[in-house]
């Protein structure tokens, strides 16, 4: 699915992280669900998950809005394959149903990740058929995305969230 890269693996820690705190609740089930994907990561050698997560929620913590503007940025600069980037979107998808419950902030999320990634309804509905309904809800693909970005970050209101448990 990916090639052993750390700036992939990074890739998908950023992603599956964003995805667990957008709805503002960080549900045990998301966690665990990103414990799984970790413990696939070389990191896992080095750090514990919970160290790991701790370091970003410091980091959301301490601005929220740049944080999350680096990830929107940080995904349209990351070199991966057509392929990474569908597998990666479908990881994002996968947290965002991890919880049992998909809030409008999470359809949002999902919206502006798969533009960042370059990623176009029709490949999306491809290797999720799932998603058609929410894809052709929504429409074709964002034209203004850095505003969409900018206005969708301003609205996200992301508690301050406590350290997970090392």
């Amino acid at each position: 699915m990916f090639e052993t890269s750390s700036l992939i693996y990074q890739a998908i820690m950023l992603v599956s992280f964003c995805a667990m705190i957008v709805d503002g609740n960080i549900d045990n089930r998301e966690v665990d669900f990103n414990e799984v994907i970790f413990r696939e990561s070389p990191a896992a050698e080095e750090t514990h998950y919970a160290k790991m997560a701790n370091y970003y929620i410091d980091a959301v913590n301490a601005d929220p809005d740049a944080f999350m503007e680096g990830y929107f940025n940080a995904l349209e600069e990351n070199p991966l394959s057509k392929e990474e980037k569908i597998s990666l979107f479908g990881i994002a998808d996968s947290l965002i149903r991890a919880d049992g419950e998909i809030t409008e902030k999470e359809i949002q999320f999902l919206m502006l990740t798969k533009t960042q990634l370059g990623l176009k309804n029709e490949e999306v509905i491809k290797k999720f058929p799932k998603l058609e309904l929410i894809l052709e809800k929504r429409g074709g693909d964002e034209a203004a995305k850095e505003t969409a970005i900018q206005k969708f970050v301003k609205s996200l209101d992301l508690p301050k969230f406590s350290h997970l448990n090392e």
